[in-house]
C-alpha cells in the first residue's frame, strides 16, 4: 500500500468523476474515517473544478494531484497551468450572513476550504499555480 496518489485531471466532467473512485480507493486501503474522506473530497472538488472551469476559459487546463497520507496527517498539492489565480487572496469574501438568493457567486467554496484544513499555501511558479494544503486526521 502506498502513502502517495498522483494523478492527472483535464476534463472536468470524467476527472472528477475518476477523482471521486480514486480517492475513495485510497481513502480504503487508508482506513480513513468517513468523516475525513468526505472532507478530502470536498477539498479536492473545491480546488479542482474552480482550477479546471476558470484557468483558460474556453481551453483545458491541466491539473495534477498529489496525495500523501503522512500518518498524522493528509497533505495536498494541487498544480495547475491555468492563469495566475492565488484563491487565497483573489477569491471574494462571502457574506455568510446574507440570505442564499442575496448572495453574489463565488468565494464560498475556497471559504469551506479554509476552515476545513490546518495549513493552506499558494505560490506561483514556472507560469504554473500550486496549492499545498495538510489535514489534520484527528480533527
Amino acid at each position: 500500500m502506498s502513502n502517495e496518489l498522483n494523478m492527472k485531471i483535464s476534463n472536468p466532467d470524467e476527472g472528477l468523476a475518476k477523482l471521486e473512485h480514486v480517492v475513495q480507493d485510497f481513502s480504503d486501503s487508508h482506513g480513513w474515517p468517513v468523516a475525513l474522506n468526505f472532507k478530502i473530497k470536498l477539498i479536492l472538488e473545491e480546488i479542482i473544478l474552480n482550477a479546471l472551469n476558470y484557468g483558460h476559459p474556453g481551453k483545458e487546463t491541466n491539473v495534477s494531484l498529489k496525495l500523501i497520507d503522512n500518518g498524522q496527517d493528509v497533505s495536498m498539492e494541487i498544480i495547475d497551468d491555468g492563469r495566475p489565480f492565488d484563491p487565497l487572496k483573489e477569491a471574494p469574501v462571502p457574506n455568510t450572513e446574507a440570505l442564499l438568493e442575496d448572495r453574489p457567486i463565488g468565494g464560498l467554496g475556497v471559504h469551506l476550504v479554509k476552515t476545513m484544513v490546518s495549513e493552506i499555501s499558494y505560490e506561483r511558479t514556472n507560469d504554473k499555480n500550486t496549492i499545498r494544503i495538510s489535514v489534520d486526521k484527528s480533527e
